[in-house]
């Protein structure tokens, strides 16, 4: 159900984005948060630390899915530079936001000191960038490109039962 109004709130009330410049001085990243249900981060401060854990690191948060929504935060969505997907919830607006306004998404959520997400966020950009390079043609990036073929897996299963982004 959460999912169905993030996504009908956002094709209602989203506008397209704004056309802000490049800032070689701001490094700031804006990001939106997909999915901070209190059904699956609790009432123990969850929604509040993982805003201000993102805000310590650089990350300013554009719009707050669902902890806080406004309609502004609405409006101005797709200024982010990225959708962190914060839970199952938040899965199908971060890849209706990639497709309409070419928004890469994250998921995962930052635990414990939130240092591994951190790197495995570092480093999904990382390849974002790296992507974006070798769509330009005549870059090396581009002459470099190989197809993404995946590992072979080793045939073991795994059944977790959690929410799905959390686990």
């Amino acid at each position: 159900g959460a999912s169905d109004v993030f996504l009908a709130l956002t094709k209602r009330f989203c506008r397209s984005p704004s056309a802000h410049p490049a800032n070689s001085d701001d490094e700031t990243i804006r990001d939106n948060l997909l999915g901070m249900l209190p059904l699956d981060f609790g009432n123990r401060g969850n929604l509040t630390e993982i805003p201000a854990f993102l805000e310590a690191q650089g990350l300013k948060v554009n719009a707050n899915y669902a902890t806080g929504l406004t309609i502004d935060q609405l409006r101005h969505a797709a200024d982010a530079d990225w959708n962190l997907v914060m839970s199952r919830s938040g899965f199908a607006l971060g890849t209706y936001m990639q497709k309409k306004f070419g928004i890469p998404f994250f998921c995962g959520v930052p635990t414990g000191d939130g240092k591994r997400w951190l790197e495995a966020f570092a480093a999904k950009r990382r390849a974002q960038e790296a992507e974006e390079a070798a769509e330009q043609p005549g870059t090396p990036a581009a002459e470099a490109q190989t197809s993404g073929a995946q590992q072979p897996s080793d045939g073991k299963e795994i059944l977790i039962d959690h929410e799905q982004v959390f686990a």
